[in-house]
């Protein structure tokens, strides 16, 4: 099985599958233990954080209610 197939979105916990590597809606962090990817929804929840550096944090979304 390929790196693809195992992961999952580490803020959402969807699952990345093959068809979503062949598009475009995942986005990669690369770290020094290597490479996460994030989901679509959740790269454009954390675009600016993403693209500044700044550490991707899943939103506590028990605060925002």
């Amino acid at each position: 099985m390929d790196p693809v197939t195992r992961s999952s979105c580490p803020l959402c916990g969807r699952p990345h599958t093959p068809a979503d590597a062949r598009g475009l809606g995942w986005s990669s962090e690369h770290t020094p233990t290597g490479v996460v990817w994030i989901c679509g929804p959740c790269t454009r929840v954390h675009l600016v954080e993403i693209e500044t550096g700044l550490p991707v944090r899943p939103l506590d979304l028990r605060a925002v209610a």
